[in-house]
């Protein structure tokens, strides 16, 4: 976790360079198969990185009730939507597909 100022710069570097990578490999990619292949590593990296270094919290927005719904709705388990008939969350469809 992030503990001061100078760690919070150090690790948005760190991240910037991971999407600068990641750019280069979108304009570098012989096919979409290709950025797909090239960029999973890219992303899971900067995914780790963020989820490590808790930019979030360190900044003090993780608990702001609109991160949380935006995570519900990235995920698909908006409840409101299930209410109102909508489709199955991700959880649902990931279990189905197996």
């Amino acid at each position: 976790m992030i503990a001061n100022h100078q760690q919070f710069l150090v690790s948005l570097a760190q991240l910037q360079e991971l999407e600068l990578a990641l750019a280069s490999v979108k304009s570098d990619a012989s096919s979409p198969i290709a950025f797909t292949i090239q960029a999973t590593s890219v992303q899971k990296e900067i995914c780790r990185i963020r989820q490590e270094i808790e930019i979030d919290t360190y900044l003090g927005v993780a608990d702001l009730p609109i991160f949380a719904a935006a995570d519900e709705a990235l995920l698909g388990n908006d409840s409101d939507r299930d209410r109102e008939g909508g489709g199955p969350t991700l959880r649902a469809r990931e279990s189905t597909s197996d």
